[in-house]
Parts: structure tokens; C-alpha cells; sequence
């Protein structure tokens, strides 16, 4: 089966470089994000020639005891994707319903966080009744490049992928959908037009994250709350969803654009500690009227539903020297 995704960045790293290293440039001072390259000048003297600048440029190798290149490589070893050459370290279970979690990670201040996705819901905005609308399904895990993806991941006939994406920087949980959904909201009983569509995911270890409140304004009269997750040396930041085609819109919802933010929040429900990521459908009528195809502008070509919706842990802005 062929699968399509969009390829969305969650998240820049900044990188600040003159663009090469030229000839005689060696490395100098090294911190965990950022390189010190030197040169010689005209009398002999070492001299800075630029200071490079990235979010995990660099980890602290016990063997050498020093920092060396950050990689993003994710191995397999022992059935479980392993990675762990960045300041922060990730092992993702080989089936997507490990009784201990599907991620397990270990922050660059030591602290662990274990999770798992637990389904999609559907829920209302008005009256916040939801529904649940499929559950994980134990899959395995296949490694592409920096990504491990667990296909077709949910059962009552939705076609979703749970898909992880882990950089030197940041570290990605989406949910592609890659069909339109068997049923509606109004199936369900819930109105289409104030619906939404929940990510729930458990975390089963965990550090108590430091909230704060932030705000999400669809429309200039339609303003919804939101969460930011802080958990010291990593945070949750803001998450997106977008329709297949759109562009890098940093708006609220726009059915033109087909893009908009997601909300979230973290709290207890029946005794487990549950992240609730909140997407809008934009209008829900066009939305569950799109036809599985082939994507594209050309006039009378089917229109396929495809969504992503992410949500970065991301450590931009928390490490410093």
C-alpha cells in the first residue's frame, strides 16, 4: 500500500553559520548548543571566526568526555527503535499497544516521560458531550529515516497513522489521517458545526509540567483557551492541524488555507494522566464530504482528505550553555 503524508514542519531550528567551513577553520570551544569555530590570523593568533548556533547541536559523550556532534539517527536493537545520539533519548516500543507505553523518553534533566495514544473522539464545543470515535489497534512500528510509523493504528474503520518524528531538537507525535472518517458527528449525535475531533494520549510516567495559560483566537469574535506544557528542559508548544495542500499558515482556522491550531490540555480523567489535543474541523459538512483520491488542483480531480495533526515537545528556547 502506498501511503501519502504531509510534510509540514512543526518546528525551526535555529542555526546561525556563514553558509562552510573554509580552509584552515577548526573547531574550537563546544558547549551542548554551539560550536566555536576558530582560524589563524595573519600573525599567527587564533582568532574566532563564527559562533555556530542550534536548539541539541551537541551531546556530552561519557566515553570521551567531551560534547560530540548531535545525530538524529534512530536504531534498531532488540526489536525497539532506539535513539539515543541527541541530549535527549527516546526508545519506541516494536508494537504501538506496549503494556509500558509506546514512548519511552528521557529528558535532557533526567526526568522520564512514557505515553501512548489512546484514540480519537469526537466532541462538542458547546456542550463538551464526546464521543469516541476508534481506539489504538496493536500494530508494529516501521522506521523511515527519523520517523517511526505505526500504520492503520486505529479500529471502526478509520484510516489513521500514528507517526512519531524525532530530531536533534524537538520530538513530534502526529496523527495522519488518511480517509475520511466512516461517520459523521451528526451520526453520533453531535452537531457537526461546533464539533471537534480529540487526540487522547496517556502518559503513564510523568513529571508534573508547569502550565500556562494561553489563548487561540479563530475569528475575531471566537476566542478558545489553551495550555502551554512546561516540563523543564522540554516544553509542549503550540500544535497544528492542516488539510492536504495547505501552506505554512501560522492563522487560526481558514477554510481557504484548510490550517488551523490546535488546543490542548492535561489533566486526570479516570484515573490516568491524559493529554487532550483539541482540532477543529473547520466546517464540518466539507469536511466529511471529501472523497479518498488523489490529491491536487486540477479541475475535476478528487479531492482526498488527508489531516495532520501535531504536536511538538520541543526543546527550542530551553537549552542553554
Amino acid at each position: 500500500m502506498t501511503r501519502r503524508y504531509i510534510c509540514i514542519g512543526a518546528i525551526g531550528m535555529a542555526l546561525i553559520s556563514p553558509g562552510g567551513r573554509s580552509e584552515g577553520e577548526r573547531i574550537g570551544n563546544v558547549g551542548p548548543n554551539h560550536r566555536t569555530w576558530m582560524k589563524q590570523d595573519e600573525r599567527g593568533r587564533d582568532v574566532v571566526s563564527f559562533i555556530e548556533l542550534a536548539s541539541g547541536l551537541n551531546r556530552w559523550s561519557d566515553a570521551s568526555k567531551s560534547y560530540v556532534p548531535a545525530s538524529a539517527e534512530i536504531e534498531i536493537v532488540d526489536g525497539y527503535g532506539v535513539f539515543r545520539k541527541a541530549q535527549h533519548s527516546i526508545i519506541f516500543a516494536g508494537h504501538l499497544n506496549h503494556p509500558e507505553g509506546t514512548i519511552d523518553m528521557l529528558l535532557p534533566d533526567a526526568k522520564r516521560l512514557k505515553s501512548r495514544v489512546l484514540g480519537i473522539a469526537f466532541a462538542d464545543a458547546e456542550d463538551n458531550n464526546s464521543v469516541f470515535l476508534a481506539e489504538t489497534v496493536d500494530v508494529d512500528g516501521e522506521l523511515t529515516g527519523n520517523q517511526i510509523i505505526y500504520p492503520d493504528a486505529f479500529d471502526s474503520g478509520v484510516t489513521a497513522d500514528v507517526q512519531y518524528t524525532a530530531t536533534i531538537s524537538s520530538f513530534e507525535q502526529d496523527l495522519v489521517i488518511r480517509r475520511k472518517f466512516p461517520v459523521s458527528p451528526a451520526d453520533m449525535g453531535l452537531d457537526g458545526e461546533t464539533c471537534r475531533i480529540q487526540i487522547w494520549s496517556e502518559f503513564l510516567q510523568t513529571p508534573q509540567p508547569f502550565k500556562r495559560a494561553r489563548v487561540i483566537r479563530r475569528t475575531p469574535t471566537v476566542v478558545e483557551q489553551d495550555e502551554s506544557l512546561d516540563f523543564g528542559s522540554f516544553e509542549f508548544t503550540a500544535g497544528k492541524a492542516f488539510l492536504l495542500g495547505a501552506g505554512d499558515n501560522q492563522n487560526a482556522a481558514n477554510e481557504t488555507t484548510g490550517i488551523a491550531p490546535n488546543q490542548k490540555g492535561m489533566g486526570r480523567y479516570s484515573g490516568k494522566n491524559v493529554l487532550n489535543r483539541i482540532h477543529p474541523l473547520f466546517k464540518a459538512a466539507t469536511v466529511f464530504s471529501l472523497a479518498a483520491g488523489t490529491a491536487g488542483g486540477e479541475k475535476g480531480e478528487q479531492r482526498r482528505l488527508a489531516q495532520r495533526i501535531s504536536q511538538t515537545l520541543a526543546s527550542t528556547a530551553k537549552h542553554t550553555d
